[in-house]
């Protein structure tokens, strides 16, 4: 029932939404130092120590791109081209970010376990969604592919 409320949300609307979660994910991986530093000020010593569990930045990257390529299967159409575009963008998103990373302003790590984890988020968010809302052949009905 939940679904079915979901996909009467116009397609817009859910583009608009993917574009907000695209911005969020390149300012959490693009933000530089000095100003995530600030952002974590004010904090309570409980908030910020979560940040000392292992692989809390793994675990960050990987559910931030796990809601960009759910928010981007569900702003496109449920075909394989579709979900297939969302695996292309999840991984040239994830290489741009760790390239652009690599700008001395930035002052932030570039590195390949970070794109594994962007990558492994991805594919992961984009698996749990297709579970949810399988996808179509992007081929017309009746007629077989290639033809």
């Amino acid at each position: 029932m939940a679904l079915t409320a979901l996909a009467r949300i116009p397609r817009s609307w859910r583009r608009g939404l993917a574009c907000v979660v695209t911005l969020m994910v390149l300012f959490v991986c693009l933000a530089p130092r000095p100003w995530v530093q600030y952002l974590l000020r004010g904090r309570t010593e409980k908030q910020v120590s979560v940040s000392k569990l292992p692989f809390f930045d793994k675990m960050v990257h990987s559910g931030i791109f796990a809601a960009f390529a759910v928010s981007w299967a569900w702003a496109l159409p449920p075909t394989r081209s579709a979900r297939l575009k969302v695996v292309v963008a999840t991984l040239a998103l994830g290489g741009f970010t760790e390239l652009m990373q690599l700008i001395p302003y930035i002052e932030r790590d570039a590195n390949v376990p970070d794109f594994a984890a962007d990558a492994g988020g991805g594919l992961v968010g984009l698996w749990a969604f297709t579970l949810l809302i399988p996808g179509k052949s992007s081929t017309p009905e009746g007629e077989p592919p290639g033809s």
